[in-house]
């Protein structure tokens, strides 16, 4: 069988979207069914080639803040749990084997299965709460030390109001067994796991390489499917399979190779003349592809957004924020200026996110975005530049 493309069209502003595009080597007869439709025959070489599209700021998963890096770090480490295709939890999906949830959700207790870092040692609960803590040290400074405040004290500790991490709802029982004590019931507790901050790390390995830790492939050691096997730094990153993966007979890919490009034309050329399994496919280049079997959506749950300068003499002005809010058109953004297929998000929180009663949270929170509004722009603008003595 040979070698399937897909092209990933991403869409952006205020919700991503991606578009998989699927289709078939230059040599074979175009196809008309769908992409979900196309066989699942596994092909003989095992390699999926794509672009990361810039280089990985930062793999170190407990300061880490980029989507390339993202995506990179959760190709090589494996965390408690690892989420399902259709968003869910299930037991068993990762380094946890399993867990109980007390009755009044506030205590959590994770098993961990058996299972070892790349350089032979067990990974254990000890991996999970040192990185953890770690995140929370006012001194490292993780930006998203915030996702852990659902754990008692954390937040308390990150902000200096407490200064023994011991007092953090953070407990190693054993080797196997980690006890998690939250603030409050948190129902989204155990699929926060799967995000980056929460992934484990090696005392041994963060001591050991210093200020170079996760700078370069042999200043790493990995516990998921894949590890850096290379690394040109703003060119090239190739991940290949972690054979001590606790779970390699199920990961089939064998590497995969990734560029770092920007030009939206060798992107595309690439993935025209089989360089690329699967590109982001360019606004400029959505009419060509759009009605090709190559093509098809798949929803990102990815919110950008336009962020003042509060600094800025003008835009320190309430008023005046408020009337280049009220006076963007985000419809008109979307559909003319973007034209790529992103969606109003309406807010920080995307749709597809889940909510309460089977709604999307979304739709539970309501719009809160400004609404496009000219004349109600104007009022704004003129009362801040009264505000600010200016014309």
């Amino acid at each position: 069988m040979k070698r399937k493309k897909v092209a990933v069209l991403a869409l952006s502003l205020v919700m991503t979207l991606s578009v998989a595009l699927s289709g078939c080597s230059k040599d074979e007869e175009p196809k008309t069914d769908k992409p979900s439709e196309v066989s699942t025959e596994l092909a003989e070489e095992q390699v999926l080639r794509l672009n990361w599209g810039a280089e990985p700021p930062n793999l170190d998963p407990q300061t880490s803040t980029d989507q390339v890096s993202f995506w990179i770090i959760n190709a090589v480490y494996d965390g408690l749990v690892r989420l399902q295709p259709n968003g869910t939890v299930e037991e068993g999906s990762a380094l946890a084997e399993n867990w109980e949830v007390s009755e009044d959700g506030l205590t959590y207790t994770f098993h961990l299965r058996d299972a070892n870092w790349t350089d032979g040692t067990a990974i254990t609960a000890e991996d999970f709460a040192f990185a953890w803590r770690r995140a929370l040290k006012p001194e490292v400074a993780a930006q998203y030390s915030y996702q852990l405040y659902h754990i008692k004290n954390a937040e308390k500790y990150n902000t200096g109001e407490i200064t023994d991490v011991d007092e953090v709802g953070i407990k190693v029982i054993n080797e196997k067994t980690l006890e998690v004590t939250l603030e409050r019931p948190t129902p989204f507790f155990l699929s926060l796991t799967s995000f980056v901050t929460y992934l484990p790390a090696q005392k041994a390995a963060i001591e050991n390489f210093g200020d170079e830790f996760a700078t370069e492939p042999d200043k790493m050691v990995y516990s998921g499917p894949f590890v850096v096997n290379e690394w040109m730094h703003e060119q090239r990153l190739v991940l290949e399979k972690n054979d001590k993966y606790w779970d390699a007979d199920s990961v089939k890919l064998e590497r995969i190779e990734g560029d770092m490009i920007t030009d939206n034309n060798t992107k595309i050329n690439l993935y025209e003349t089989d360089g690329l399994d699967l590109t982001a496919v360019p606004s400029e280049f959505l009419e060509k592809y759009q009605d090709t079997n190559e093509y098809a959506t798949m929803a990102q749950a990815t919110t950008w957004y336009l962020q003042f300068n509060m600094e800025d003499k003008y835009f320190s002005n309430a008023n005046i924020r408020k009337a280049f809010s009220t006076a963007v058109d985000v419809k008109a953004y979307v559909d003319n200026i973007l034209a790529d297929g992103s969606m109003i998000a309406e807010g920080f929180t995307p749709p597809l996110i889940p909510g309460k009663d089977g709604k999307e949270f979304a739709e539970n929170r309501g719009a809160v975005l400004p609404v496009y509004d000219k004349e109600k722009a104007l009022e704004y603008f003129e009362k801040g530049l009264e505000e600010l003595g200016v014309t």
